[in-house]
């Protein structure tokens, strides 16, 4: 039987400590992507001159489009040959079987498969240590393997294998989220008939932070409040176009665990975000938390989605 075709989307930003290790991962994966396709988002370090040294395709976007991981996948997807594209972050290093023992999991009703990630945090700050504690993974079949569910560093959903063909007809990612991407795609996607699954397949390591850099309450807040605007733009972007995905935006968002990551993230460095993400730390979500944090989100998805005219390569979206 033959193999079927797979290209490689790496999008990065200022990656040198980590993406060598990365693409000779994927180069070594035992059972080898056809094409591996690189999209910068307009690296100052050594990033680019690293990855020249492997076979890759190296594509930057122009410094007047919006630099975003949503753009890296779109400029990516529409590159791809494969029959499959595999979403890779470029602050990864992927496990050599990844595609081996993934793929079995793409059955013919079955448009994108998510793996587990572990990840690197120590537990040096608070941050650390609540992230590390909360970690989870809803998976669709199986249980998680033992040496992930007890990973020291703890763990998360992997990126997308996705078919390319069903990707593309539900419109491809969106280049202009600042976040939520995948999440937009993957809604879209069982709008349109498909699966997409989480499976319990490692995928590889993910490095949230590095040795030198904890990650603190500043750098989760950024991460959040990023996550949350990109909630807001695919929620307003799908309004008038899909209201049951755009309803999907916000279900995401109502829950204890994401209102209180709003709160942290949108109070920023302050003490009460300091006092929330303890209260996090020691399990109680108390309801006051709830409601600032209901308050909080909408704050940052209305920042998100102001509905704009932007253009990208060709491609207007309204």
């Amino acid at each position: 039987m033959t193999e079927p075709k797979i290209s490689v989307i790496v999008r990065c930003f200022n990656e040198e400590r980590h993406i060598g290790r990365l693409l000779s991962g994927l180069v070594r994966q035992t059972q080898p992507p056809d094409e591996i396709v690189l999209v910068d988002s307009g690296s100052t370090d050594a990033t680019l001159a690293i990855a020249s040294r492997f076979p890759v395709e190296i594509v930057s976007l122009e410094p007047h489009w919006p630099l975003s991981c949503g753009a890296g996948c779109f400029v990516g997807l529409n590159r791809a040959n494969g029959e499959y594209t595999a979403i890779v972050n470029g602050d990864m290093v992927i496990d050599r079987r990844w595609f081996a023992d993934v793929l079995p999991y793409v059955r013919a009703d079955v448009a994108g498969v998510c793996g587990v990630a572990t990840e690197e945090l120590p537990g040096r700050t608070v941050v650390e240590r609540a992230v590390r504690r909360f970690s989870s993974v809803p998976l669709s079949v199986g249980t998680l393997p033992p040496e992930i569910a007890s990973h020291p560093g703890g763990y998360s959903t992997g990126t997308f294998l996705i078919r390319t063909r069903a990707a593309r007809g539900v419109g491809s990612y969106n280049p202009f989220f600042r976040a939520a991407e995948d999440m937009d795609l993957r809604f879209r996607l069982l709008r349109a008939g498909w699966k997409v699954l989480n499976v319990p397949v490692y995928q590889g390591t993910h490095f949230w932070s590095s040795e030198g850099n904890p990650l603190d309450i500043g750098d989760y807040a950024r991460t959040i409040m990023r996550n949350s605007v990109g909630l807001g733009q695919m929620a307003r972007y799908n309004s008038r176009r899909d209201a049951w995905v755009a309803r999907q935006a916000f279900r995401q968002s109502l829950n204890a665990r994401a209102l209180l990551q709003a709160s942290v993230a949108l109070l920023g460095g302050s003490l009460v975000a300091l006092v929330l993400l303890t209260l996090a730390t020691v399990r109680l979500e108390p309801g006051l938390i709830a409601a600032s944090g209901i308050a909080l989100l909408f704050g940052g998805a209305v920042r998100g989605a102001r509905r704009k005219r932007l253009a990208l390569g060709g491609l207007v979206i309204r």
